[in-house]
């Protein structure tokens, strides 16, 4: 995954370093940014905007530029002339053809750096006691073992279609693992397992070690409809729908010994696909810097399948569960940052926490108590992931 992460970034840099060799990052004129409308809604270069050019003539279009205001701000109207920018300050200056419009749609890749962890995933796996019985003393706090911060990645591209909209294409992936143990010297107690069923007669209720692993991990596929909905010189406010495949994953391992063994696993997929929709939101501010926040919302419709099986190394298969079922699974997504974009637009850096929850699925805890309790239907919980999402992206 870090290869994959900086693979991207590579390739990246290496674009950027071609297009500054031609020129193309430079500040000055670029002919794709530089766009008035007639009335059949296409739009064509304004090959040259100077003040002692008072009136240039599009089609059956007389534009008096002089009467353009220095600032503007619209909902986006293809039969509008173009909006003109100043790359210093972010006001709109008519006169001032050399950066690009703040709103307008252009191809591009990115590359994400993730840095995210799971709540609500916490699993309690063994206790210290005084005795082997189950209603023994404690002598410490119970062993837990929860998920902590693991990097991941997200790349795509978009291809726009015209200055209002783009087509959108995204890969996410994600994957945790982390491992915790107990371990006594003996005559100061025992390793009570919270894992195993309670209706077996397990030697993991004194056991002298004791140790779990948890992972989690996703992946998803967006493909999107992206849409200028509100915009000027300063602010860029798009809306999105499309459509999204995300699976995800939990698996859990734990092992208590002393003269034989017991082992406890559990495993949890979700495979679903469903409609995406949401709204992003760009503030442009000095100095090339920008502030950014998006929200979205999924809808998964897909199948969950959950495990359980504890086995011991004598008595072999002690208790096993499983339960598969037909999901419904609302996903919302928001996230808030800064970043910053060069004199053209072409290359931008930024940075903002991620916040996402999935709910109505079953994480590794509600269901080990569910299979101790014997009620493995209707399981259901919410699954938080939050943190750090780092992007490179440049634009044609």
């Amino acid at each position: 995954m870090k290869i994959i992460g900086s693979f991207t970034v590579s390739i990246i840099v290496l674009l950027c370093i071609q297009q500054t060799s031609q020129g193309q990052l430079q500040p000055g004129y670029s002919p794709m940014h530089s766009t008035a409308f007639n009335h059949s809604n296409q739009y064509v270069t304004q090959p040259d905007l100077r003040s002692d050019l008072p009136q240039q003539t599009y089609g059956t279009d007389q534009i008096n530029w002089a009467s353009v205001p220095a600032t503007s701000s619209s909902f986006i109207n293809e039969t509008q002339p173009a909006v003109w920018c100043d790359a210093e300050d972010g006001t709109c200056s008519h006169d001032d053809p050399r950066c690009s419009e703040f709103w307008e749609h252009r191809t591009r890749l990115f590359g994400d750096f993730l840095y995210l962890t799971a709540r609500d995933s916490k699993v309690p796996y063994a206790t210290h006691v005084d005795g082997p019985v189950s209603g023994a003393a404690l002598l410490a706090p119970t062993s837990v073992i929860e998920p902590d911060y693991e990097s991941g990645f997200r790349v795509g591209g978009a291809f726009a279609l015209d200055p209002w909209s783009s087509i959108t294409a995204t890969f996410w992936s994600f994957r945790s693992e982390i491992s915790d143990s107990l371990v006594l010297p003996g005559n100061i107690g025992w390793a009570r397992s919270e894992v195993t069923h309670p209706g077996t007669a397990s030697v993991a209720n004194d056991s002298l070690f004791a140790r779990a692993t948890d992972e989690i991990s996703f992946k998803m596929g967006d493909l999107a409809f992206q849409r200028a909905f509100y915009g000027d010189c300063a602010i860029s406010v798009n809306w999105l729908l499309g459509l999204r495949y995300a699976q995800l994953n939990q698996q859990f391992h734990s092992d208590f010994a002393i003269s034989g063994a017991t082992t406890v696993d559990t495993s949890i997929d979700f495979d679903g696909i469903g409609p995406r929709f949401g709204v992003a939101l760009e503030r442009r501010l000095n100095g090339g810097f920008l502030t950014y926040g998006q929200a979205f919302g999924n809808v998964l419709f897909g199948k969950q399948a959950a495990d359980y099986i504890q086995q011991n190394a004598t008595a072999g298969v002690q208790a096993t569960s499983d339960a598969d079922e037909r999901r419904i699974v609302p996903q919302l997504e928001l996230e808030l940052g800064m970043g910053w974009q060069n004199y053209s637009g072409n290359l931008r850096l930024r940075a903002g926490y991620y916040f996402a929850t999935w709910f109505n699925v079953a994480t590794t805890p509600t269901w080990i108590d569910a299979v101790q309790a014997n009620s493995e239907s209707d399981v259901e919980n919410s699954l938080i992931f939050h943190g750090l999402s780092i992007r490179a992206e440049y634009r044609f």
